[in-house]
Parts: structure tokens; sequence; C-alpha cells
């Protein structure tokens, strides 16, 4: 997707990139499905972490870098990550769709493989 160790530590976060990385539009054929959904994943972290001031500081960068973001989180969804499909216009192999299922363990809810 990106040379994500590349970037500084602090960001290398999949928000960032599909907001504020203009490769992101490139790369997802869907590309305002997969920044609604990850507003939307975002909006369910905030709510099971009120108090995390490191999620607080992206939803606030994301909301001034990004008009697009700030427009989904108003629109208030909350969304868990299961199973889905994503298109991709890689840039080596072509068009790409992925399967994918999420897992969640129960007894580290915060953890998705």
């Amino acid at each position: 997707m990106t040379d994500f160790r590349a970037l500084p530590a602090a960001e290398r976060n999949q928000a960032r990139f599909v907001f504020l990385d203009p490769h992101a539009r490139e790369l997802y054929r869907d590309w305002p499905r997969v920044a609604a959904d990850t507003a939307a994943m975002l909006r369910l972290d905030a709510g099971r972490h009120p108090d995390d001031p490191a999620l607080s500081h992206l939803v606030d960068e994301l909301s001034i870098h990004s008009k697009e973001f700030s427009r989904f989180w108003a629109d208030n969804k909350v969304h868990r990550r299961t199973t889905d499909t994503k298109g991709y216009h890689h840039p080596l192999v072509g068009e790409l769709t992925v399967t994918y299922q999420a897992l969640t363990p129960v007894d580290d809810p915060d953890q998705i493989l």
C-alpha cells in the first residue's frame, strides 16, 4: 500500500494513509467506501476508549486536514471489521480483489488479526 517503514513510527497509521495520502485514492477501487468504513471504525474505537489521548489527537488531525474525514465522522456511523472485500488498483500487479475475515480474540478485544 505504502512504505510504512519510511514513515516516522507515530505516523504509521492506516487512517492517516486513507485520508491524508493521495496515493490511497488511486489504490482503493472504492475509496469513498473504504474512507467511510475507516471513519466508522475510528468512531467505534473512540466510543470504547473515550479518554485515549492518541486517538483523540488522530481524530483532531484528520478533522483538520481532511474535509472528507470530517464529513464521514459527522455521519456518526460505527463499524466493526468482520468480513469484507476490498478492490485495489495495484501499481505492480494490476486489479486485485481481496476478501478478508477479521478475528478478534475474546480475551483481547483491542487485537484484530
